[in-house]
């Protein structure tokens, strides 16, 4: 019994250095950029990172909000004569636009000094 144990574990720890290799040399084309190489963020991927992390903390920010003020009590207080899903929408809209700025004005405090500066 025991021997037929060691040489099952055996047998995995073999099937594991294996797998573990080949799955070095995959990730390590991944890892590896030439010094002189820049890695390039698309234009795409620079207005996600601005708009969904803005788009997320307006809509709990939107939420924080309307679990305080009522769209009805709004309206009856002398507000615009919206619809409780424009009292929503109006809200959710300027609280993106708010948050989608700072996160902006944060991406662009991120690029490294030379950038701001090249002399």
């Amino acid at each position: 019994m025991a021997s037929g144990l060691s040489g099952a574990l055996s047998a995995c720890v073999r099937s594991f250095a294996r797998n573990d290799n080949h799955r070095e040399a995959a990730f390590s084309s991944l890892r590896s950029f030439p010094d002189n190489q820049e890695t390039r963020v698309s234009t795409m991927q620079k207005w996600v990172s601005v708009l969904w992390p803005s788009f997320v903390m307006s809509a709990v920010a939107t939420t924080i909000v309307f679990l305080f003020l009522s769209p009805a009590q709004l309206a009856q207080s002398g507000g615009p004569a919206l619809t409780t899903l424009g009292y929503y929408s109006v809200t959710f809209l300027f609280l993106w636009a708010t948050t989608a700025g700072t996160t902006l004005i944060s991406h662009f405090f991120q690029r490294p000094p030379e950038s701001f500066n090249p002399d």
